[in-house]
């Protein structure tokens, strides 16, 4: 047997020694992920924007800056709140002349024609005169009393997308009283505004999230899915108090509308903020929220509204007949207790 001299055998140790460090450098380099969060505030709530990364710094100062830009644009397109925006200049031109807009508030209002008609009117972004008559918005009427029948009639006259003209660049009033409600969808075009300029900018592994509606795409913090909660409808608990689902997000979008949290009351009667733009009433069909998957976060949002006025079973086989789309629901029946149900594939995730 030949006997290797002990300085070989040391060389090789080291040798070896170093590969390993080599090799769990390179695998430490490459496993490394950082969490980026920036928060804020828009449209009247909040935002909250995560970015993982292979780098532990990120400059998110001018990030913010990109985001705040987007979404301070998008509310000087479509904030009724904001008496000089663009929605709002239009609402309150009382005549049939063409008004010129933005290639985004165009957008919002090509996809939101699109999905009033698939819901066959449950989704109408004309409804803002009925909002303002059951005491919503910023023209809010804001009488004790319910709104008449007559009333409610009157104003229905003036809703429908019908009475709303698009063209290349401009829209027009076929009904001068026609006025312009995009909060049912604006929040999920701005998560879609800024979840497009983050993937433009090179970031796959994002989380977009404004007033709880949500797109994703890629991985979390620890490599997994990301993953959302849905409230339990309590109105004596905060957002995420109290889940009563878990949802994993695979390069998807959820948003979630409810009955629960807005609400007005009017000598013990609950008005819900959800109207049913075909009737003109608050929704009553013992649903109190609805959650949609979808590929964006417009669609998801636009989708749970017209969720929310139809009744289950017209919902369930809405749902269940388009491609891309999947739904939760919680009812509730006249004890006050609560029931879930899914589209045939809406996954949950046990808490």
């Amino acid at each position: 047997m030949t006997r290797i001299p002990s300085t070989n055998k040391q060389n090789r140790r080291l040798k070896a020694q170093l590969m390993l460090g080599f090799l769990i450098i390179i695998c430490s380099c490459e496993w490394s992920r950082f969490l980026h969060e920036i928060n804020g505030l828009t449209m009247g709530t909040t935002y909250s924007v995560k970015v993982v990364t292979g780098y532990r710094y990120l400059d998110k100062t001018a990030m913010q800056t990109g985001i705040d830009s987007i979404l301070q644009e998008l509310n000087r397109q479509v904030s009724t709140w904001d008496m000089e925006s663009e929605i709002s200049r239009f609402n309150h031109q009382n005549s049939s002349a063409r008004f010129f807009i933005s290639d985004q508030f165009k957008s919002i209002l090509t996809k939101g024609e699109e999905i009033s008609r698939i819901t066959q009117g449950a989704f109408d972004f004309t409804i803002y005169p009925l909002l303002k008559l059951w005491g919503f918005g910023p023209e809010a009427n804001h009488s004790a009393q319910i709104p008449d029948d007559t009333v409610i009639r009157k104003t229905l006259n003036h809703v429908g997308i019908g009475k709303l003209e698009i063209g290349e660049n401009n829209i027009s009033k076929i009904d001068s009283l026609l006025q312009l409600d995009l909060n049912a969808i604006a929040k999920g075009f701005g998560v879609d505004l800024v979840f497009e300029w983050l993937k433009k900018d090179g970031y796959n592994d994002i989380f977009i999230e404004i007033g709880g509606e949500v797109r994703c795409s890629g991985m979390n913090l620890n490599g997994f899915s990301w993953r959302v909660g849905v409230d339990m409808p309590n109105l004596h608990s905060d957002p995420g108090d109290i889940i009563s689902a878990i949802v994993k997000l695979n390069n998807t979008a959820i948003a979630t509308s409810g009955n629960y949290r807005n609400f007005l009351g009017d000598g013990g009667i609950f008005r819900a903020h959800i109207i049913d733009p075909r009737t003109g009433y608050p929704t009553n069909n013992g649903i109190v929220s609805v959650s949609v998957l979808a590929a964006d976060c417009l669609t998801a949002d636009a989708f749970a509204t017209a969720l929310m006025v139809l009744d289950l079973k017209a919902g369930m086989l809405l749902i269940n007949n388009q491609k891309d789309l999947e739904a939760f629901w919680i009812m509730s029946d006249d004890e006050d207790k609560y029931q879930s149900y899914s589209s045939k594939n809406f996954q949950v995730t046990e808490l």
